[in-house]
């Protein structure tokens, strides 16, 4: 539950549906090569945080998109009760909480919750669409890196402290925020928990 108050957007819920979070959350390891939701198949029982490791989001057998420690999945099916559109396959053995999907129903009522979910299901869309129409041959692999970008990028000063980094990654819904300095550098939300976090490090860390 630690891990999970540190997250956004559960850092947005009650007390009380804290309390029902913990009621219900499980831990599950699998090893590499998993398949943990299916293209097609049922509908995801849980919301998916991982942990540890890495999961691929795979469509038609091609990468889509790679998740890592913090990120979730599983509640675009769980929001529309359709089948996945992807594959998610473990890349490592990969640790995830699980939270079911009557627990995670009952939290979407809370309205900064929810628009997180929805926010992230729609960057999810528009990162994805373009491959619909790729050929087996082309994809993400060998597409040139300006097609992919999808919004101009988010900077702070090289004089930055890591709680404006974090709050220009909230404000702009992002995983990670560009160091305006020469050369540029780069921040992620693995690094506030892994390097800034988890060594004691305050907010006022430049």
């Amino acid at each position: 539950m630690d891990f999970l108050r540190a997250q956004f957007p559960f850092d947005r819920l009650t007390h009380d549906e804290l309390a029902l979070v913990e009621a219900h959350l499980a831990t599950l390891t699998v090893p590499h090569g998993t398949v943990l939701l299916q293209q097609g198949g049922e509908p995801s029982r849980y919301l998916y945080v991982i942990k540890d490791g890495m999961v691929h989001f795979l469509r038609d057998g091609r990468i889509a998109q790679i998740l890592e420690e913090g990120d979730m999945f599983g509640f675009p099916s769980m929001l529309n009760g359709g089948a996945p559109a992807v594959d998610v396959v473990a890349q490592d053995t990969v640790t995830v909480y699980t939270i079911p999907r009557h627990v995670f129903h009952e939290l979407v009522k809370n309205v900064d919750f929810a628009e997180f979910f929805l926010k992230t299901l729609s960057e999810r869309l528009r990162s994805m669409s373009p491959m619909a129409g790729a050929s087996p041959l082309s994809g993400n692999i060998t597409a040139p890196v300006a097609e992919l970008i999808t919004r101009p990028p988010i900077f702070v000063p090289e004089t930055a402290t890591v709680e404006q980094a974090a709050k220009a990654m909230r404000r702009a819904w992002a995983s990670s925020v560009l160091v305006d300095s020469t050369p540029p550098g780069i921040v992620t939300d693995r690094d506030l928990r892994t390097r800034v976090l988890a060594n004691g490090l305050g907010p006022e860390t430049s």
